[in-house]
């Protein structure tokens, strides 16, 4: 896992397992968006395997570009 960032989910009957390549760096915010992103495309009637897949590509993109304001962790741009 040193150069992949993975995110496992069980649907209750299945697991699904999703990776990325790992950015360098700390980031600030990373689970409350993903839930967030999660709990969005729930309300919106998407299946759980659907919001999971948009939740980690959404947050995979936003620690891409995500900014620094100082020296501390840098903060995702969403």
């Amino acid at each position: 896992m040193e150069e992949k960032a993975g995110d496992i989910l069980f649907d209750g009957n299945d697991f699904i397992y999703l990776e990325n390549e790992k950015v360098e760096g700390e980031f600030h915010g990373t689970g409350c968006v993903f839930a967030s992103v999660m709990a969005s495309c729930l309300a919106l009637d998407q299946d759980v395997r659907a919001a999971f897949i948009r939740a980690k590509e959404f947050v995979g993109n936003a620690i891409k570009s995500a900014v620094s304001l100082g020296a501390g962790m840098k903060i995702l741009n969403i």
